[in-house]
């Protein structure tokens, strides 16, 4: 039994190198990059940073030839040629993956109708990569980002298959069989990832724009951040939608210097943002969880990620913070420099008043008319389908927000690490601000 168990471990060593060897062959990641909406006071399209932000993907990756991006440009035909032209003229490896490895859409900036739908578009540009990650439009990147962001990922996956093995091995004991949890594991019992692992942050800020820009010296000076960020329940807006923090935290130092975990090893996540989401591709681009725009999303900003969020739990996935280790994006929160007025979808505009309000009512377990007399959401069937069963007993029991009474609890605010924690301190200082809501988004697969 030993000898055939040995033989077939050694099978699957052969499978997982003949699958390497293949994802070898063509590019692995996929960077989308969704010109949508930003975080704060103004619409991020048409964002001068855009271009600045292509240069730094590929100039700060460890493979930049297995990276590929896609762009949705929502611009102004006339007057926005020059946030498109890419900055590379004095580097001619960079211009030649600029236009070799970046897929573009272009639209209207009058034709723009919310982060939903640009989402969706640049995430029709996928092309089969295996990995699939989302950040802000005006974003910066450390050294060697796609390694670290990938070393985070597999310690998720590793921290979700020891738990699965756990759990087999504990429900076989509790059914008298005494079977190991490697044999169940053998025989297909059980999956090996019963939730799919999903790295999520509002991650550190930075400073400056365009050439002038700078992420903080220690990222420069280390590769990483000395913090990473954690989403963390912050308050509910005037139209009922639940608004999120990213706290700064750390690992205690004197468990940093214990530790037997991999320094990539991430912590666990309640909530979700667009603002950074590293994943497999199948998160974004396939159902039930993928990026859309439809009927539910019509005009949504603020609760746009909360609606992808309560997909993805209900369909098996969880989310995780990645560590200091690999907090290497960075965003800027003042957008002060974007061109233009708000598009359909806007903060602050009157669809996306009335969308968050209909989200809020479905959440808070209301069917029947949303917000401003929106009649849609009327059928509990359709609720619990794109939801699940109980959508505000996910959130209220689950994640501990109420919706119907706009309650947080300490656990929420606190993104689920508990007041005693021995590993993970929070830092002074928070990043973001928003918050189930419509960032603009750059995708990578």
């Amino acid at each position: 039994e030993r000898e055939r168990e040995r033989e077939r471990e050694r099978e699957r060593e052969r499978e997982r190198d003949e699958k390497s060897q293949k994802r070898e062959k063509k590019s692995n990641l996929f960077f989308f990059f969704n010109k949508a909406l930003e975080k704060k006071q103004v619409p991020s399209f048409r964002d001068p940073e855009t271009r600045w932000t292509l240069r730094s993907l590929f100039e700060n990756a460890e493979r930049p030839e297995r990276v590929a991006a896609g762009v949705v440009w929502q611009v102004e035909a006339r007057d926005d040629e020059d946030l498109m032209r890419p900055v590379g003229a004095d580097s001619p490896e960079l211009l030649s993956l600029y236009h070799s490895r970046v897929r573009s859409a272009r639209l209207a900036a009058a034709d723009a109708s919310g982060p939903c739908a640009a989402r969706a578009i640049a995430a029709s540009l996928w092309q089969g990569e295996e990995f699939f990650l989302s950040v802000d439009a005006h974003s910066r990147f450390a050294k060697g980002w796609d390694s670290k962001l990938s070393k985070a990922l597999a310690e998720a996956e590793r921290l979700e298959e020891e738990e699965a093995a756990a759990a087999a091995a504990a429900a076989a004991a509790r059914a008298g069989e005494g079977r190991s949890a490697s044999a169940l594991a053998s025989r297909g019992e059980g999956s090996r990832f019963p939730f799919h692992p999903v790295l999520t942050s509002y991650p550190p800020s930075y400073e400056g724009e365009g050439p002038a820009a700078r992420i903080p010296f220690e990222a420069e000076e280390n590769g990483s951040a000395p913090f990473a960020t954690l989403l963390c329940a912050s308050r509910f807006g005037a139209e009922g939608v639940l608004r999120l923090v990213g706290k700064r935290w750390r690992r205690r130092e004197e468990k940093t210097k214990n530790a037997a975990s991999s320094p990539f090893a991430p912590i666990r996540s309640l909530f979700w943002a667009a603002g950074l989401s590293f994943s497999r591709a199948h998160f974004a681009v396939c159902a039930p969880t993928r990026y859309e725009s439809d009927a539910w999303t019509r005009g949504l900003f603020w609760g746009e990620e909360h609606d992808v969020a309560t997909r993805a739990l209900a369909a098996g996935y969880r989310f995780w913070a990645p560590p200091p280790a690999a907090a290497v994006v960075f965003t800027r929160y003042d957008r002060s420099q974007v061109r233009g007025a708000p598009p359909v979808g806007a903060r602050g505009s009157a669809e996306a008043a009335a969308a968050g309000k209909r989200l809020a009512a479905v959440f808070s377990g209301e069917n029947g008319r949303g917000g401003d007399g929106d009649p849609f959401f009327s059928s509990p069937s359709e609720v619990g389908a794109r939801y699940g069963p109980d959508v505000a007993g996910l959130w209220r029991e689950g994640l501990g927000v109420d919706w119907r009474a706009q309650r947080i609890d300490e656990r929420a605010r606190r993104g689920g690490v508990d007041k005693d924690d021995e590993e993970v301190e929070f830092c002074s200082g928070d990043e973001g601000g928003g918050g189930g809501g419509g960032g603009e988004d750059f995708s990578v697969l």
